[in-house]
C-alpha cells in the first residue's frame, strides 16, 4: 500500500477504529511521512454504491436561505461568502458543483443569479435532482468526465474526503476545466 498523496508505504495506525463494512474491515492509517490518514483497503465500486445510494442525499433541500451569510454547519465557508468570491473575480459563467448532493448550493447559486450545474455519484439520484430541477443540468460523474465539455468553475465542497484516488481525480477534474478555469 502507498499513500494516496506523497507514496510513501510508511504507515502506522491512526486514532481512527477500524470500521466493519459490507462485509469487509477497513482500517485507517497514518502516513508517517504526510501525515494523511488513508483508508486501507480502498473502497471498489460495489462499496461506493452501498455507501451513497439514492437515499444518501435524503431527496432534494430546496431552502433558498433568508440569510446566505449564515454558515451552515459543515461548511468552512458561507453561501454569501462564495457568491461574493465570485463576484470580486468576475465570475459570469456556468460552474459546476462537482458533488451537489441535495442540491442547496446549487439551488441558491442559481437564485444569486449564477448559473449552476450539478454531478453527483449514484445515478438513481442524478434522475432524482434532473426531474425535481429541470433548471439545471445534471451528470453522474462518469457522464461529467466523458464529456467533451470544458467549464469554468468546478466547485468541490465536502467532495474530496471521498475521492478513492485523489490525484487521478483532480487530475481528471482539472481536464474538465478551461484553460483559465478555477478550482
Amino acid at each position: 500500500m502507498k499513500c494516496l498523496f506523497c507514496e510513501s508505504s510508511d504507515f502506522s495506525e491512526s486514532y481512527l477504529p477500524s470500521t466493519l463494512f459490507n462485509q469487509k474491515r477497513f482500517d485507517y492509517l497514518t502516513c508517517q511521512d504526510c501525515k494523511l490518514i488513508n483508508i486501507h483497503p480502498i473502497p471498489n465500486q460495489a462499496d461506493l454504491l452501498k455507501m451513497y445510494p439514492s437515499s444518501y442525499q435524503a431527496g432534494i433541500d430546496a431552502t433558498i436561505l433568508v440569510d446566505p451569510y449564515k454558515k451552515l454547519i459543515g461548511l468552512r465557508f458561507s453561501y454569501g461568502y462564495q457568491f461574493d468570491l465570485l463576484e470580486k473575480i468576475g465570475f459570469t459563467e456556468k460552474m459546476i458543483d462537482f458533488g451537489c448532493g441535495a442540491a442547496n448550493f446549487l439551488i441558491n447559486a442559481n437564485h444569486a443569479g449564477f448559473a449552476c450545474d450539478g454531478v453527483e455519484f449514484n445515478s438513481e439520484h442524478v434522475a432524482i435532482l434532473k426531474t425535481k430541477i429541470p433548471t439545471s443540468n445534471f451528470y453522474t460523474v462518469n457522464e461529467f468526465e466523458q464529456s467533451p465539455k470544458k467549464v469554468d468553475l468546478i466547485r468541490l465542497s465536502n467532495v474530496f474526503e471521498h475521492f478513492t484516488n485523489p490525484k487521478e481525480q483532480m487530475l481528471s477534474l482539472k481536464n474538465k476545466l478551461k484553460s483559465d478555469g478555477y478550482f
